[in-house]
């Protein structure tokens, strides 16, 4: 018997199976002959198999030159070029080529998946159909010009040419494939999965039906054991393929077995990064895996420069959404809104990701567009609850709080803890600070220690004047996490409410140097400098430590200038932010404000008008503009403005109580009544706004009795109400009213005895009704009590003017003495700790006290009565005589009369005699 050739050899093993066998038994055959072309293309065909596309190119180059049959090498160097995704020498590669009809076939077919890897469907398409106007049965044609019918969403085609060639066809995997995505096309899952399994079955090896089922059992089904499985399979098929490769990843990702799947990402990762290049970017799906590992890694710099690679070459909404997220954690906003601006109708098709866009939008001051884009994601979604915790996000950032609290309402679904989240948020804006402390309490029976709910909860306590509890809760957080921005932002923020600038500057401060990129923090710095008056510290924050904030600096600058009394500088800064936005609220805001404390209503009226047409649609806002017209004395344009706001919305509960309170204001009380009664029957209006108005126009038609019956109801139902409160103790001052006044505030301050403004109030309505010892008492308490600075230096004060009424001069002095180290420059602690030195016979010391006090208040009657007495009993009575003739029928009218009456004999009656 005649030994085998080499070539025969490789032949023989090829047939069996045992390609690495064939793979050596043909190396020998070229090694002896190196012309031996069937040696040469069935070692192209093995190489191919083992995915080595660029060295069997070669050899079926070598084949071609060396005058291979053209029919049997186009077919194979077609296979090589497109797994390299050499698409542009696809389409000419056998142009020279001697091809009979059935190779000119093979080679159009290498020529239409070339076009329909470069997106050329329409060429792809002609060729297919070119082709089976000559070979109607042409399997080939017919299954890819399905493929680019299913491409284009042309589903009728697709389903009829199916139908037409499933009889010789059936026995084909790839039919089932296509079958498969027909039937997803229509939304028909289980028809879907079993074209898909009837594919794998004819094709146990076939990569592409095995990734279509493992996809289907993975994103459409959830079955993560069997969508492992066909993933198992890819890999063992072939080992080192990309995209089922990322699969794996993900499916151990969300099997929670994240270590494993970082390492099959890290693994995928250094195998992307060897391959060639110019390789990569000529196939975009090698592209986007590339770019979607690098994300997935957390390679944020990496990620990025790949995405923008891939998104150069395809339109891909989900690709630009990762890109779109990489930008976000690279902290280029700005980036992330530019580039999901240019796929807002793409996103349109999927919830999640236009909210992502509409997000930008509400955070990143595009209001306007997001006041377009929020009703065209309504008109897909309607009532989504993720949409309408945007919608009134974004509602709130206009001001709009009760229409955000409106808009959430409408939800048929709030179980999940977003949603009740962004409830407790809207109650918390509308002032229904309880009711959303209800919330946030039951969301923290489930999450106990979640920070933001923490957080906000610490915010609602101060509203509620349990400032105490607020700050046990920030502080323990500050503990576990002194360098988290949230953290500090809140302990800082109440440190200074609480008036403990100097603590709050210790915790600020460092977080600056930590997160030094954080403006907000930077703000907050400001704030607290200038506290501690340190305002050109403050100035240097602004103007050196922000970044990339220009005009939000110059507004914050003009502030802080206003609140220090700057009026020029201030105007100065307002005038250049409205140079550079001549439409920024903010600072025609601060304008009008500034114009009408100067009393140039002309001027504020200008810019008041600006303000009524940047807010012409804006309820809120016009209820804001109103109260501003009404402080410029533009009183009939205040209630035509309230007017508008109530035709846009017509159950506004603030416009209408504005509205009353300014028909009261102009003394317009029918007007009143018939809004208060139409107001009284709305729906949803709460019952203590009603009896507070009620008192309103009692108190306007001179019935102090039925008023105040009507504000102590308004008491009952809401004891933090400040208005009901005030109006009440300022009517309980005679003695007929007294003692239920006291019976009332008394009780409800046993039931919250860290009511530090209630206290104080009570303190103040004691002492000017001359019950000293009660009015001690309660100061005394609330100095017991962690109340802000400034409460407990009014508290010290108020105890230092009980001991001089007393006669203990020495306690006024030290107790007035600690209500000056806490605010030195207060004119009304000054003139007390002057006037107890004074009567202490220290006239010396008393008399630079109350000088200073005068410099800073010179036209209040009390302190200038002091400080002429001081001069008289140092012998300055010309002096003393001057500043006593500027007070009005002295000496009549002064608290002190005999004191009064002392200095009057002494500097008038005694002169004259």
């Amino acid at each position: 018997m005649a030994q085998l050739s080499n070539y025969e050899k490789g032949l023989q093993s090829y047939q069996a199976n045992k390609v690495e066998e064939a793979y050596i038994h043909l190396k020998n055959a070229l090694q002896d002959n190196p012309d031996y072309l069937p040696a040469q293309i069935l070692l192209a065909k093995i190489l191919i198999d083992r995915r080595q596309y660029a060295m069997a190119e070669n050899e079926l180059d070598r084949a071609a030159r060396k005058g291979a049959d053209g029919d049997i090498v186009v077919e194979l160097l077609g296979k090589a070029l497109l797994a390299q995704a050499k698409y542009d020498e696809a389409l000419t590669y056998a142009n020279r080529m001697v091809l009979s009809d059935a190779g000119q076939i093979k080679y159009q077919l290498v020529q239409a998946k070339a076009h329909r890897a470069l997106e050329s469907l329409e060429q792809a398409e002609s060729i297919y159909r070119s082709i089976l106007r000559q070979q109607p049965l042409e399997l080939d044609a017919n299954l890819g010009l399905i493929s680019v019918l299913l491409s284009q969403e042309r589903l009728p085609e697709a389903e009829q040419l199916l139908n037409k060639i499933k009889n010789f066809a059936s026995t084909e995997s790839q039919y089932w494939l296509l079958s498969g995505r027909a039937h997803y096309l229509k939304d028909e899952l289980q028809l879907t999965l079993a074209a898909y399994q009837k594919a794998v079955e004819l094709a146990p090896q076939s990569v592409p039906a095995l990734k279509a089922l493992a996809i289907t059992y993975y994103v459409d089904m959830a079955d993560y054991d069997k969508a492992q499985q066909s993933v198992e399979q890819i890999l063992a098929i072939a080992p080192n393929d990309p995209h089922a490769q990322l699969i794996k990843s993900n499916l151990l990702a969300d099997l929670n077995q994240d270590s494993v799947a970082d390492q099959v990402l890290l693994q995928l990762h250094s195998q992307l990064s060897k391959v060639d290049t110019q390789y990569l970017l000529k196939s975009s799906e090698l592209m986007l895996i590339d770019s979607v590992t690098s994300y997935k890694l957390q390679k944020w710099e990496e990620a990025s420069r790949k995405f923008e690679t891939y998104l150069g070459k395809e339109r891909d909404v989900n690709a630009a959404v990762m890109l779109a997220d990489t930008y976000i954690r690279l902290d280029a906003h700005p980036s992330a809104l530019a580039l999901l601006d240019g796929y807002k109708k793409e996103l349109l098709n999927n919830l999640d990701q236009a909210l992502i866009l509409a997000s930008l939008y509400v955070d990143y001051g595009k209001l306007y567009d997001s006041r377009h884009y929020l009703p065209q994601i309504e008109q897909r979604y309607p009532d989504a609850p993720a949409l309408l915790i945007l919608m009134a996000k974004s509602q709130t950032k206009r001001g709009q709080y009760q229409p955000a609290l409106d808009t959430l309402l409408r939800s048929k679904d709030r179980t999940s803890p977003a949603f009740q989240y962004a409830l407790a948020t809207a109650y918390g804006n509308v002032g229904e600070s309880q009711q959303a402390l209800s919330i946030v309490n039951q969301l923290l029976t489930t999450e106990p220690d979640n920070q933001d709910h923490l957080l906000f909860k610490a915010r609602l306590l101060v509203r509620l004047q349990r400032a105490d509890e607020a700050e046990k809760i920030v502080a323990k957080l500050y503990q576990q996490s002194p360098e988290d921005r949230n953290v500090v932002y809140a302990y800082g923020s109440l440190l200074r409410a609480k008036g403990d600038a100097q603590q709050a500057l210790t915790v600020v401060k460092p977080a600056t140097l930590v997160h030094s990129k954080d403006n907000q923090l930077w703000y907050l710095l400001a704030k607290i400098e200038t506290d501690l008056g340190d305002v050109d510290e403050a100035v240097s924050i602004l103007k050196e430590k922000v970044k990339g904030e220009r005009l939000q600096v110059t507004v914050e600058l003009a502030k802080l200038y206003y609140q220090e009394g700057r009026f020029g500088d201030a105007m100065g800064m307002v005038d250049s932010a409205l140079y550079q936005d001549p439409n920024n609220e903010d600072a025609a805001v601060l304008k009008a404000q500034m114009l009408i404390e100067q009393r140039d209503r002309v001027g504020a009226e200008r810019v008041l008008g600006k303000l009524s047409r940047l807010w012409a649609d804006d309820a809120l806002r016009l209820v804001e503009l109103s109260r501003m017209q009404r402080a410029n004395e533009s009183l009939a344009k205040a209630e035509a403005t309230l007017q508008q706001a109530m035709v846009l919305q017509p159950d506004s509960n603030i416009a209408y109580i504005e509205l009353i309170e300014l028909s009261l204001q102009q003394q317009k009380v029918p007007q009143a009544k018939s809004l208060l009664a139409t107001f009284s029957e709305m729906e949803g209006v709460a019952d203590i706004y009603v009896e507070v108005l009620r008192g309103d126009v009692a108190l306007a038609e001179k019935d102090v009795s039925e008023a105040l019956k009507h504000y102590q109801a308004a008491f009952a139902l809401d004891p933090q109400n400040v208005k009901s409160f005030t109006r009440m103790t300022q009517l309980s001052a005679d003695t007929e009213h007294r003692g239920k006044y006291i019976e009332l505030v008394e009780a409800e301050l046993a039931k919250q005895p860290n009511n530090d403004f209630m206290r104080h109030t009570l303190a103040d309505f004691y002492l000017q009704n001359g019950l000293l010892d009660r009015s001690q008492y309660h100061l005394q308490v609330l100095l017991t009590q962690p109340v802000p600075d400034f409460r407990k230096a009014l508290a010290l004060n108020n105890l230092a003017y009980i001991h001089i009424q007393i006669g203990n001069y020495p306690l006024a002095i030290s107790t007035s003495a600690q209500a000056l180290q806490l605010l030195p420059q207060n004119a009304q602690f000054l003139d007390t700790h002057g006037w107890a030195l004074t009567l202490n016979e220290q006239y010396s010391e008393g008399l630079g006290y109350l000088r200073e006090a005068h410099v800073r208040e010179s036209s209040v009657t009390e302190i200038r009565f002091h400080l002429a007495y001081a001069l008289a009993k140092t012998g300055r009575r010309a002096e003393a005589k001057e500043l006593l003739q500027r007070i009005a029928d002295f000496p009549n009218g002064i608290a002190e009369q005999n004191f009064a009456n002392e200095l009057f004999s002494e500097i008038f009656v005694k002169v004259e005699k």
